[in-house]
């Protein structure tokens, strides 16, 4: 599974996305599967809606799973807020035999220019 969470500067609003097929570009499984990419947009007024997570879970068929996925896409959507994020994205996402959500590759890029509010993060950065 894929997820991603950043902002669509179009619409100037965060976007979370969401698709089957993790692993692999985003864009190439656009190409082969485009009814398999699914999108909320977020307001940021009201925030991530909890109605929309559980709904985006059924359409990723996750069967039994959506309030997990909702948590988990809930809690990542604050971190995107709290921290500045300009883009997170765990590709791929899986599930453990105990149905259990693990981040394969975690990947957060931080606004560089909010960097000064954001020094706990920096201590994390990898420099390799």
């Amino acid at each position: 599974l894929f997820l991603n969470i950043s902002l669509d500067h179009k619409r100037q609003q965060p976007v979370i996305i969401c698709s089957q097929f993790g692993g692999m570009k985003l864009e190439r499984t656009r190409q082969i599967n485009p009814d398999k990419v699914h999108e909320v947009y977020v307001d940021f007024i009201k925030g991530v809606q909890f109605k929309e997570l559980l709904e985006l879970g059924r359409k990723l068929n996750m069967k039994n799973q959506e309030g997990k996925l909702a948590f988990l896409i809930k809690n990542l959507y604050e971190c995107f807020v709290q921290r500045d994020c300009q883009d997170i994205t765990i590709d791929p996402r899986i599930f453990t035999k105990q149905g259990h959500f693990r981040a394969v590759n975690p990947q957060i890029t931080i606004d560089e220019h909010s960097l000064y509010r954001q020094a706990e993060m920096i201590a994390l950065v990898d420099h390799s």
